[in-house]
């Protein structure tokens, strides 16, 4: 006879459902240490549910919140206008005579804002999720 479960991966999910959380703040609402809570969502993908994770959490998603056309609409064209913006400041690197890396670091900074290099990580983070549910769905099918 096993012990009784201090926390269920149902209720890991429903604590998932209500937004993004760390696993030290779920270990800190269910009274359990963060391997419990790595393991309860293991078991949580497996059984084919869609958690991702970032720097700021864990987040439980749902078909919903990425099947809306305007929502992927934005996110595809932020990412899209990051993307063109990235390849014009490689081709500038591109020549023979300068180190990429260091040249391309340098440009980034100059041609980028403070508040675009922000939005670019967001936009980045947002198209991750898509391309993460994408996966998860293929893999269930």
């Amino acid at each position: 006879m096993g012990r009784q479960e201090k926390v269920t991966a149902e209720e890991i999910k429903e604590s998932l459902e209500s937004g993004q959380h760390t696993k030290s703040e779920l270990s800190t609402i269910h009274g359990v240490c963060k391997a419990t809570i790595s393991n309860k969502v293991r078991r949580l993908r497996q059984d084919g549910d869609a958690i991702i994770h970032n720097q700021n959490g864990m987040l439980l998603v749902d078909k919903k919140m990425l099947i809306a056309d305007a929502e992927v609409s934005e996110i595809l064209r932020g990412y899209l206008n990051w993307l063109l913006r990235l390849y014009q400041c490689i081709t500038y690197c591109a020549t023979p005579t300068k180190p990429l890396l260091p040249t391309l670091k340098k440009v980034l900074k100059e041609k980028l804002t403070k508040d675009e290099r922000k939005e670019l990580a967001i936009d980045t983070a947002r198209f991750r999720r898509v391309l993460d549910y994408m996966e998860i769905e293929e893999e269930t099918d």
